[in-house]
């Protein structure tokens, strides 16, 4: 086949003086096809579009920038690309004297947050800075002026941990010792559990470092205990006694301007109701600095939904999702699940009707911030009925400042007195509220009767006060190795009394919201990147610690580990605690644990339970077994090199770490040896803790 060519001479050099002896060296003759030079052709076209684009092509939308704004941006607040992040400097331009810093993880500090500047402007009339901890440089907190005052409302969540928005608070703390803070002075409140092992950790570390560094507190640090359910009231105490102190030291004069509107709600039936959001959970616009990753929000169907047992005061649900329609959904093992819940309709009932607003509840509902700088965390347009069922958290607990808040729109005066003196009494508040299980609507009712309306209460002040409805996180029971397309959770169902009557109850939200549902129904949900996550070498011995429902992601690993063994891998062994109430009512999962026992044998798995309810003269629980059989756990973690897992209540994890203790002081070591050795231990993750409550 004749082939047409151009020939190139490529000439080398056969010598050259000075490189050591002459050689020769053939002359190259190189053909080119035109193949080859249509490909050089190609390639040389490529080049110049790639280097051309976004100069002669393809240009930048010069508005790209504004689908990553807040909708805030219009009203006056900027984002976070171009607002100042000195706050020393916002301080000053805007005139304000106080900043209130919120850290918060699950949303309970920035709510009291929210509380405490509606306070400030309701009382005295006062703007004050609402901040993010990481919308802001940390280091300018060194430049507040003496004449600002800077305040913390700060949580502890898990083993001490921050919340992810004051990891850069945290960071800056630790690498900046030497820095000093005369100028400061502050006051701080912590959010934490007493039945976690580092109780209100976070406030301790910040303010025992500001006050190293010469900043001055104008008041004690308070501390909220959230397993005594005493957050809110002591939140109350706290704030009586900082406006006490900026009454006779700052000189701030109460003045009572009653209720100012933040947000605006009009009805507006020109709406289209394609433009409506109907329910459908809403994706956080920007992703705060160092906080954990998670999934966008997805339509999840049901595939299974069993129940697992079932008495006189809870249940418990086994149930199982598809991901197969979403391939870009994937979560590892020992991940959670977070479900956005529905309120019940008979709640959106009861509250629609005390409103007086069951006419509009399908009319188009528009939103709109009039207070500069309010956050607006609920979508709009919406309807009201998609509000109250899908947004705003109306079964939550109800705390004392909100029934001050509401006296004046009573409608009667015997139900502004009533209100009067159960915002006036914390101890009478408290007897009031805990002797009947009362939601925002059932609340109204009870103050006015059945038959009275709350036609003054604006639709504002119940945005503006009551939290928007949150997900609830379950820890996933299924592996991804083994179940890819699927996810399993175990959910504990309970129900509570409305007003002290057992024949009349209200669900527990998200558990009953799920166990109303059968397959195919759907629900919405994403996955919580977690860190409660197996070694990577699966022959690394397990000591797995759990009660109830704390079984679920060891349900997960024994079946990832029951499948590399029958795939002839090696596996470690795993020693595994499980304490419940009853072996006969609440043992779940008892078959498969049985199963998985059948085929690894004694020497891969060992089960040992604790029933706290069989034996009503002793009650045993989990970590009494983990100190009778502390020997094998000593040898598996000293000698083996086990990992010990603990997932289940915060009461129970703090109860493994005392016993673990106690039975190490006993072998001779001391008490700060045995806390350098599980902070050693937590800190290479060879001890992981997934705990609540």
């Amino acid at each position: 086949m004749a082939t047409t060519r151009i020939s190139t001479l490529l000439s080398l050099p056969s010598y050259t003086p000075g490189w050591g002896p002459r050689s020769t060296i053939p002359s190259l003759n190189v053909p080119i096809t035109l193949d080859d030079s249509f490909g050089l052709l190609v390639i040389f076209a490529v080049s110049i579009a790639y280097l051309s684009r976004g100069h002669f092509w393809d240009k930048k939308d010069p508005l790209y920038h504004l689908w990553f704004e807040k909708p805030q941006a219009s009203l006056g607040e900027k984002g976070l690309e171009c607002q100042n992040r000195n706050i020393a400097t916002k301080l000053q331009e805007s005139n304000k004297d106080i900043v209130i810093f919120w850290g918060s993880q699950s949303g309970t500090a920035e709510h009291l947050s929210v509380r405490l500047s509606r306070e400030f402007r309701r009382r005295y009339g006062a703007e004050v800075i609402l901040a993010d901890l990481s919308d802001y440089d940390v280091a300018s907190i060194a430049q507040i002026p003496a004449t600002k005052v800077a305040i913390f409302i700060l949580s502890t969540y898990g083993e001490g941990d921050p919340p992810d928005n004051v990891n850069e608070l945290w960071s800056w703390i630790a690498t900046n010792k030497d820095v000093t803070l005369p100028n400061l002075r502050y006051a701080g409140f912590g959010l934490g559990n007493s039945t976690y092992n580092a109780y209100n950790r976070v406030i301790d570390v910040v303010t025992e470092a500001f006050h190293r560094s010469g900043a001055r507190s104008i008041l004690p640090v308070w501390k909220a205990d959230d397993s005594k359910g005493s957050t809110v009231e002591d939140f109350l105490s706290w704030q009586d006694a900082l406006f006490g102190i900026l009454a006779t030291t700052f000189h701030y004069h109460e003045q009572d301007i009653g209720y100012q509107p933040a947000l605006s709600t009009v009805f507006d039936e020109s709406m289209d109701t394609i433009d409506l959001h109907h329910g459908e959970p809403i994706e956080p616009r920007q992703k705060k600095r160092g906080e954990v990753e998670r999934s966008k929000i997805y339509t999840l169907p049901l595939t299974e939904s069993r129940e697992l047992f079932s008495n006189s005061e809870r249940s418990c649900l086994h149930i199982e999702f598809d991901l197969s329609q979403h391939a870009q959904l994937i979560y590892k093992t020992g991940d959670h699940l977070a479900v956005w819940p529905h309120n019940p309709d008979e709640e959106v009932e009861v509250l629609l009707n005390v409103l007086g607003l069951e006419p509009q509840r399908s009319l188009p509902l528009s939103i709109s911030i009039v207070e500069p700088g309010t956050e607006l965390k609920f979508p709009t347009p919406t309807t009201l009925n998609a509000l109250l069922k899908h947004y705003l958290d109306i079964c939550g607990p109800i705390s004392r400042d909100f029934l001050s808040s509401l006296v004046q729109f009573a409608p009667s005066e015997s139900s502004k007195d009533l209100l009067k003196q159960l915002s006036s009494d914390g101890t009478v508040c408290t007897q009031y509220l805990s002797s009947k299980y009362i939601t925002i609507g059932r609340l109204l009712i009870d103050l006015a009767g059945t038959d009275a309306t709350w036609s003054t209460l604006p639709l504002s002040f119940l945005l503006e006060f009551l939290p928007p409805l949150k997900p609830r996180h379950y820890s996933i029971s299924s592996s991804s190795v083994v179940q890819p397309q699927t996810i399993a959770i175990t959910a504990l169902v309970s129900n509570i009394p409305i007003n002290g009557d057992k024949t009349s109850q209200l669900p527990g939200l998200t558990t009953n919201y799920m166990a109303r549902l059968n397959p195919p129904n759907e629900l919405h949900a994403h996955i919580q990147r977690s860190r409660f996550k197996l070694p990577i070498s699966a022959s690394t011995p397990l000591i797995l610690i759990a009660s109830g429902t704390g079984i679920a992601p060891f349900r997960a690993f024994l079946a990832e580990r029951m499948r590399l063994h029958r795939m002839k891998r090696p596996i470690g062994k795993c020693l595994l605690f499980y304490g419940v109430r009853s072996s006969h009512t609440e043992f779940i999962y008892s078959d498969e644990l049985a199963q998985v026992r059948e085929e690894l044998g004694p020497a891969l798995v060992e089960l040992v339970t604790a029933f706290s309810r069989d034996d009503p003269t002793k009650k045993f629980y989990v970590q009494d077994r983990v100190q009778e059989r502390f020997g094998d756990v000593k040898e598996m973690v000293m000698e083996k090199n086990a990992w010990i897992y603990v997932c289940g209540s915060a009461g129970m994890g703090q109860g493994v770490g005392r016993v673990l203790g106690k039975c190490f002081e006993e072998l001779g070591w001391e008490g700060a040896r045995y806390r350098e050795w599980a902070a050693m231990m937590r800190r290479t993750r060879k001890w992981q803790e997934d705990v609540w409550g």
